[in-house]
């Protein structure tokens, strides 16, 4: 039986190389992309050649300081930036989630195992129901969301 963690290698290749090809995008060093996000050119390599899985924090960072469109990053669909920066990052994005969806982010930020276990099996969710929740996410939102397949 799988861990409920485990991605697939080819899929952790995949968004390295679509990491690569925004950073190159950006025109951008590895050195000079890990320095804004505060990390090593070495650790930025070893993601874009699927030898290391980031975190959830990184892919944040990514979107963040850099703009790049996560669903792009994971699922190689939509835009590879934001047109207009992170949808919602003017909001408090803790407001009106249900109490133990808040505990269980403490607990994400207090235990980096926890937090890790957390999103791999998430990022596995993510993956194995895409089609799914595109669906969920565009009934939820009355229209259809674009580039996708």
């Amino acid at each position: 039986m799988k861990s409920p963690g485990k991605i697939d290698p080819e899929y952790i290749k995949a968004f390295g190389r679509r990491l690569k090809e925004a950073r190159q995008t950006l025109k951008m060093q590895q050195n000079d992309f890990a320095a804004k996000m505060e990390l090593t050119g070495g650790y930025i390599s070893e993601i874009e050649y699927g030898k290391s899985k980031p975190g959830f924090a990184f892919v944040i960072k990514v979107a963040t300081i850099f703009k790049i469109n996560p669903n792009w990053l994971f699922f190689g669909t939509g835009s590879m930036f934001f047109e207009k920066g992170i949808p919602g990052d003017d909001e408090n994005l803790l407001t009106g989630l249900d109490e133990s969806v808040i505990e269980m982010l403490k607990y994400i930020k207090k235990s980096p195992m926890f937090k890790h276990y957390v999103m791999g099996s998430a990022l596995k969710f993510l993956h194995e129901n895409r089609d799914t929740l595109l669906k969920d996410i565009e009934a939820a939102i009355g229209e259809t969301l674009p580039g996708k397949d």
